[in-house]
């Protein structure tokens, strides 16, 4: 059941439209200004949520300005949907990644 759970992370990232949905109604979620951008406190929220997600600690506020620098490519300090859709692949990588080692135990 494991490997099944990262097989479906997979198809998703394989899948564009599926992302790139996917990426969009969970950017809208978090843009609650509706400025097209997260800002830090947005992003906060949304990193907040994600560690809750797959149970690890919450980010400090050095972690949210890194992870905000590391995808801002157009240095506006905000994060918009093809910069956030970044963050959601490599986070889905990573889950997918350790649900297959979760799976080779069995």
């Amino acid at each position: 059941q494991v490997k099944h759970m990262a097989d479906e992370i997979y198809d998703l990232l394989n899948d564009d439209d599926k992302f790139n949905q996917l990426c969009e109604e969970t950017f809208n979620e978090f843009d609650t200004d509706r400025s097209g951008q997260l800002d830090k406190s947005e992003m906060t929220r949304c990193m907040e949520s994600l560690a809750a997600l797959v149970d690890i600690p919450a980010p400090s506020a050095e972690d949210v300005e890194g992870i905000m620098a590391g995808l801002d490519t157009n240095s506006d300090s905000t994060v918009n949907v093809d910069e956030f859709k970044v963050l959601v692949s490599e986070v889905l990588k990573a889950i997918a990644a350790a649900l297959q080692g979760e799976g080779q135990d069995d």
